[in-house]
């Protein structure tokens, strides 16, 4: 019955919210993919065709199509967020153990911050 808890996560909610929030933004940046392929290949079917090409099918394969939407709205997944958040620990943790106003002289122990990975 004692050890039958589950354990806790040792993430901070900051980081289970920058998770949930780039995993919102990678969904919404796959229905946009989606969305602007289906436009684009309406557009390539509702429309008269390059009348200098004699009828021919021309325009990139339905897959390479994907793929430059894709590529093309990749900016709106923030990678650098992450590093932001690390570094911004870094300086936070360095701030509280230079701090002397946090040292306790009954124990003899300055602050000391553990929030690295």
């Amino acid at each position: 019955v004692r050890n039958s808890l589950a354990t806790p996560s040792k993430r901070s909610n900051v980081e289970e919210r920058i998770d949930r929030s780039v995993l919102l933004i990678f969904v919404c940046l796959l229905v946009l993919c989606g969305m602007s392929y289906v436009l684009a290949y309406m557009h390539g079917v509702l429309s008269y065709g390059q009348w200098y090409v004699d009828g021919e099918e021309v325009g990139p394969p339905p897959l390479t199509l994907l793929v430059s939407f894709l590529i093309l709205y990749n900016n709106l997944v923030p990678i650098s967020l992450y590093v932001s958040v690390e570094a911004i620990k870094l300086a936070m943790s360095t701030f509280v153990e230079a701090d002397i106003n946090m040292y306790c002289a009954e124990h003899d122990a300055p602050a000391s911050s553990r929030t690295s990975n």
